[in-house]
């Protein structure tokens, strides 16, 4: 959506006034309904305040960007990555503030470094335009900042009541950034998509194949053909300004996301539909390169027309949403674009229970999409408890982000907040905690996993319990329903069933140690292992080889276990009805190992189907449509619509959490598309994670681990000389001393390895940054620690080291302890020469 308040947004407006126009016919019967629903509770509700905070944009050569939104709350900015802006040469940042009215007292900004420890520039502005309810302002950033790095921006207004209220971007000043070319294109790509004739130039940029999903509008992407790249024959028609957010940008590829809405003509009603857009491109002299592209629609529903035998019609959207039903069917809940409506069969009743934006509250504040609803309980009375998690468009907690549980109450016709949990980091990593567990049992007690530890949450008394803390996302494994987890305490597996909130220990036996793996349903899959058949190698890598795996339901019941002579499962993947399995073979007198085929366990469970269900139709213009199949017919005339309202309480329901008790280990968080697309405990896995989805790594303070783009095409490190193996010094020794004498940080590095040192501990004792273990990435992925002049120790046959210190376009160049010499070698040998002894290799990155 289009950042400010402008003339599009009226036009908006007017669309979803007549989507929506059954609510003028049934608006004498909404006012006898509210009578009745509300007769006796008038002066205990409330209507959710309109949005108040302004909106702050970045301008690039004279074009919106980077629309931010406003915290009430100093946040831990290093975890937002929403937006990148790149300052211009002069370092003179132009800014556009849409007040809506708001007064602002005051304007200042400040720089401070990615982990946000050190303050690099803190400035009041005084110099600025106002324009009826629009401020212009001039950021002259300092020469205080390092080219090439980034920085947390914040901007800072100061409200009439003297509420501050800050705008986080990071910023980095690089002059050779191609911003206008690129920002142009992307531009032109979109609107391009609305005129077929236009749009013919598209097709040499698209890669249109079998690849591509066609049968459905809800998501395109750059395998898609032209007739859905374009919109089909929908004639839809773009009703805002578009919101372009610059995600990613370096000096040769950049990743921009856009946003915005669309209409079509229905034989109806208007239809409105939140479209967004992602690009990923390359930038040439010659030409830009477009690598990837996404598009995805869904349509905001209305409810007139969307009723229809025993269906509910939600048209263009994802076929998977948020959905719950009460144990026999009759009421329904569902999420579709950010609203959250319950359905009561018998009674032909619809409730829209939450969303932020409605017919009256339509701007780019409250069609804001960074919060998720997520159904935690439907009874047959029609009552819905849910809870909302994410930045807050409007309401008691405007500008706020964190987590509100409230109860719908169906007799009334009123939602209560039960409580809320504040959350001074970003929505994306709100995100992915809640999507690991929050679950809520017969007794009112609410499970919640945050940043690595395990909450109890008594909605009756708002106390709450810590089950356990200092996890990470890699060691707790949580069913699909969310009711059972398990996490590994020491040699122990703790296995907690939270209906009846009750906790079991999955105990050793003799030499062997136990790996909670994940749930089959409701059943744990663990793995069994013996300490002393762990593979640890002088490189520091270690591979736990489980010789037994083990399936057993919530009461400790064994159901199934798995086990094959002289072969080890190394890794396990779960997917619904199977679980896959990568194996080992252990030769006996070498102490080596081979890998052996894959191998699979299949799950005879059913899965439990709900009594509404959701499907699919095809339409010839539409295409793929999505439908409610409800499990009585309805009577569209007779359908009543309500739009409860908030009961209002004294005092607040904030419930802030003591600091826990166990700090949870570091973690890599790996960010594509402008989410969070996995977090780590294990580098290898996050950098594998990034190179997937052409993404990127960060450690916990936000530092740069790994980037698919910032790649050279060629380079070396010449201050690295060839440094041989003797008898008292192997290859790995060899590889290290050249390494650390780059570094300027000599050792005895043999003396050392004999001592028991492994290659990581010794770098991690003598090079200031972050030493990485990454076996098991590719080279293509290695060859981007080359680029940033850190070389890398890779493992070969017979147990031997070399160290990489360069590349070009067909060859890897490396440093060959055995032969004493620096070569090159073709980079499909390469390749197969790393692979056939696992890609093992050591990195690293300096600190900043």
């Amino acid at each position: 959506m289009s950042c400010g308040k402008s003339e599009e947004f009226d036009s908006v407006r007017k669309q979803i006034i007549k989507a929506a126009g059954f609510i003028g016919m049934l608006l004498i019967a909404l006012m006898a309904v509210s009578r009745i629903v509300n007769k006796g509770n008038t002066d205990l509700t409330v209507e959710m305040e309109p949005a108040s905070l302004p909106l702050v944009s970045m301008k690039l050569d004279g074009e919106r960007v980077n629309c931010l939104r406003g915290y009430s709350e100093d946040m831990q900015a290093n975890y937002l990555r929403d937006t990148l802006t790149p300052l211009p040469e002069n370092r003179c940042l132009s800014v556009e503030i849409d007040t809506f009215g708001t007064e602002i007292t005051g304007i200042s900004y400040e720089v401070r470094s990615l982990d946000m420890t050190r303050l690099v520039e803190n400035t009041e502005v005084y110099n600025y335009a106002t324009d009826h309810e629009r401020i212009n302002a001039e950021f002259n950033i300092k020469d205080l900042i390092d080219d090439n790095r980034e920085y947390i921006l914040t901007t800072i207004l100061e409200m009439s009541d003297g509420e501050k209220i800050r705008y986080y971007t990071r910023i980095v000043y690089r002059e050779d950034l191609p911003v206008r070319e690129e920002l142009a294109y992307i531009m032109n790509f979109h609107n391009k998509t609305f005129d077929k004739s236009q749009a013919k130039e598209l097709v040499t940029y698209l890669e249109s194949n079998e690849e591509g999903d066609n049968s459905s509008f809800h998501y395109v992407n750059i395998h898609s053909n032209f007739n859905q790249i374009t919109w089909g024959e929908l004639n839809v028609k773009e009703v805002n300004k578009p919101e372009v957010d610059i995600l990613e940008m370096d000096a040769s590829t950049a990743s921009v996301k856009v946003r915005f809405l669309v209409s079509r003509k229905d034989t109806r009603n208007d239809e409105l539909y939140a479209a967004e857009e992602f690009f990923r491109i390359r930038y040439t002299p010659e030409r830009i390169y477009l690598l990837d592209y996404e598009r995805t629609m869904n349509q905001i529903f209305v409810p007139d027309g969307a009723f229809a035998n025993n269906k509910i019609l939600l048209g263009i959207t994802a076929s998977e949403l948020e959905f719950m039903e009460n144990a026999d069917g009759s009421v329904i809940a569902f999420v579709q674009e950010n609203a959250l409506y319950m359905y009561m069969n018998g009674a032909n009743r619809l409730a829209r229970l939450f969303c932020f934006y409605d017919e009256d509250n339509l701007d780019a504040r409250t069609t804001y999409g960074k919060h998720d609803i997520k159904i935690l309980s439907v009874d047959e009375a029609g009552n819905v408890r849910f809870l909302v998690a994410g930045y807050m468009n409007r309401g008691r907690h405007e500008g706020n982000v964190g987590v509100s549980v409230y109860y719908y109450d169906s007799a009334m016709n009123t939602i209560e907040e039960e409580i809320y949990l504040p959350y001074r980091k970003s929505y994306q990593l709100l995100k992915e905690n809640m999507n690991m567990l929050s679950y809520i049992n017969r007794n009112n007690s609410l499970y919640l996993y945050l940043d690595g530890t395990i909450y109890g949450i008594s909605l009756e008394d708002k106390s709450y319990t810590e089950v356990v803390s200092g996890l990470t996302d890699d060691m707790i494994v949580v069913s699909d329903s969310n009711q059972m987890a398990a996490w590994q305490e020491e040699d122990v597996i703790r296995l907690i069933d939270f209906g009846t909130g009750k906790v079991r220990r999955i105990e050793t036996k003799g030499e062997d140690r136990n790996r909670a793996l994940g749930f089959i349903g409701e059943d744990i899959v663990y793995g069994s292992y013996r300490v002393n058949e762990v593979i640890r190698e002088a490189s520091g890598t270690v591979t736990i080889p489980m010789h037994t795996i083990t399936i057993e339901n919530k009461k400790g019941e064994l159901l199934k276990t798995y086990h094959k002579e002289n072969i080890y499962v190394t890794h396990v993947s779960i997917e619904e009805n199977s679980i896959n399995m990568k194996r080992i073979q252990i030769n006996e007198e070498s102490g080596g190992y081979v890998v052996v085929e894959d191998d699979q366990i299949k799950n005879n469970q059913i899965k439990e189907v709900t009594k509404n269900t959701i499907t699919t139709a095809v339409t010839e213009l539409k295409e793929r449509l999505v439908e409610i199949v409800l499990t009585g017919s309805t009577n569209p005339r007779l359908i009543k619509f309500l739009t409860p309202k908030e009961v209002l309480f004294e005092g607040g329901r904030d419930l802030e959490f003591a600091e826990p008790s166990e700090e949870k280990a570091p973690q890599f968080y790996v960010y594509a598309k402008g989410e969070i697309a996995g977090i780590h405990e294990k580098e290898a896995e996050a950098v594998n994670d990034a190179f997937s989805v052409a993404g990127v790594v960060v450690n916990d303070v936000q530092e740069y681990i790994w980037q698919r783009g910032d790649r050279d095409m060629r380079t070396q490190i010449n201050e690295i000389e060839p440094v041989a193996a003797d008898e008292e010094r192997n290859s790995l020794a060899a590889c290290l001393d050249a390494l650390l004498l780059y570094e300027g940080t000599p050792r005895n590095d043999a003396y050392l390895l004999s001592q028991g040192q492994t290659a990581m501990q010794i770098l991690e004792e003598n090079i200031e940054g972050q030493v990485l273990d990454l076996s098991g990435c590719s080279l293509s992925a290695i060859l981007y620690y080359i680029s940033q002049k850190t070389p890398v120790i890779a493992r070969v046959e017979n147990n031997q080291s070399v160290l990489i210190v360069g590349y070009d376009e067909k060859n890897t160049i490396v440093m060959d302890p055995m032969t004493g010499t620096i070569y090159r070698k073709g980079m499909n040998d390469s390749t197969e020469w790393f692979e056939r002894s696992g890609n093992k290799f050591i990195a690293y990155v300096k600190a900043e």
